[in-house]
């Protein structure tokens, strides 16, 4: 089975934090695979920075007819140039640019849909009428492609599936719900797992280290992983907070309990073993962010058999399992740190049921997080429509 696969952008452990290259390596696997990347054009990138410096436009400009229009050229060269069963978009602003009337199916894999990100995430809230229209138009007809071809939308997480049919008509026989799975993964065998949960077991008492890792500090929930150590040094519980990913100013009253890092780039290997030292010395993988659709770092602290604490937001809960991975607590209007201290204490003070804890959270890795398994699924699904 040949498959057409729709990158935006180059191809690579970057794009999309690793999702994209991991989508394909998983097709690739099972089936032939062809790659089109879109890397935007010179002319339509002009276009782009002269409609945001004039403030005519406000808003992911990738979703532009004209660039629809140019995506869809490029697709109809392709299918002309060879056969294909298949084709599978990563996103759907591909998705939306395939030709009409194809006799092949269309599938796309994402994480969200406009519909439950305008209101959600702040930048998208802000975008001007023509944008808002243009990302409408492109849910449409991604969704379109697909049911009409007989194909399927991916979804991380039931949250985004349930917009999908909600907001744009998708039918449910067309949607399926595949969580996303750890891009950066060391695959320690099982006895350097158990050392590493016998470590933190064994020393959660004496002090609780958190990890915080987010290139966004304010969306990631930065602020409350502060007011958080601030509780836990007002009650004197010993602990160390560790942030990668960003440089946040730490009030002077907590820089004594926490370590910045910075940016940690999974390229360089030197930095990718810092932070593979951070999950590993780590009791609890912290993340109250207050917007996401599913980060990939719930599943790579999984992967680390190290328990995640969040909101229960967007679509976390799809890679969060309430005590099997972590912890999901209900979001407030206000922020009440009391309830995360008083779970983090709890354990503390039971190391039995923390150490069935990150069990819980590797096994959950293992059965649900990972590329292999969710390949496999992946695979089994447009195999069968192929073969039906």
């Amino acid at each position: 089975m040949k498959i057409l696969f729709l990158c935006e952008g180059k191809l690579n452990v970057r794009n999309w934090s690793g999702t994209s290259w991991s989508l394909y390596k998983c097709l690739k696997k099972y089936f032939n695979v062809k790659v089109l990347e879109f890397s935007i054009p010179l002319f339509h990138r002009i276009i782009n920075k002269v409609l945001r410096c004039s403030k005519m436009r406000k808003g992911d400009l990738l979703r532009r007819k004209g660039l629809i229009e140019w995506r869809k050229k490029l697709i109809e060269e392709a299918l002309k140039e060879e056969k294909f069963d298949a084709i599978f978009s990563v996103g759907a602003i591909a998705a939306a640019s395939i030709p009409k009337n194809i006799n092949i199916p269309v599938y796309y894999y994402t994480d969200g849909t406009f519909a439950v990100m305008k209101n959600y995430y702040g930048n998208f809230s802000s975008w001007d009428e023509q944008s808002e229209q243009d990302a409408i138009y492109t849910e449409i007809w991604a969704n379109k492609n697909v049911s009409l071809s007989g194909g399927k939308a991916f979804f991380s997480s039931e949250w985004a599936a349930r917009s999908a049919c909600e907001d744009y008509g998708l039918p449910e026989e067309n949607v399926e719900v595949i969580r996303i799975g750890a891009n950066s993964v060391i695959e320690y065998p099982y006895e350097k797992i158990a050392q590493i949960i016998e470590s933190r077991a064994s020393s959660i008492k004496k002090r609780v280290n958190l990890l915080f890792v987010g290139v966004d500090f304010h969306r990631k929930g930065g602020q409350d992983f502060l007011q958080l150590c601030k509780l836990l040094a007002d009650q004197h519980i010993s602990f160390h907070g560790d942030i990668a990913g960003c440089t946040p100013v730490i009030p002077e009253e907590l820089k004594n309990f926490i370590t910045v890092h910075g940016f940690l780039s999974k390229d360089d290997s030197v930095a990718k073993s810092k932070l593979e030292d951070l999950y590993t010395r780590a009791h609890f993988f912290v993340l109250p962010t207050h917007a996401e659709c599913t980060a990939v770092v719930f599943c790579e602290s999984s992967s680390f058999a190290l328990p995640s604490l969040c909101y229960d937001t967007g679509g976390c809960s799809s890679v969060v399992l309430q005590e099997e991975s972590g912890h999901l607590f209900p979001m407030s209007a206000e922020i009440d740190m009391a309830p995360w201290l008083q779970y983090i204490v709890s354990l503390q003070n039971d190391s039995a049921r923390y150490k069935k804890l990150c069990e819980s959270a590797y096994r959950t890795y293992k059965e649900n997080l990972n590329w292999h398994v969710i390949g496999k699924r992946m695979a089994d699904i447009i195999d069968s429509a192929h073969n039906h």
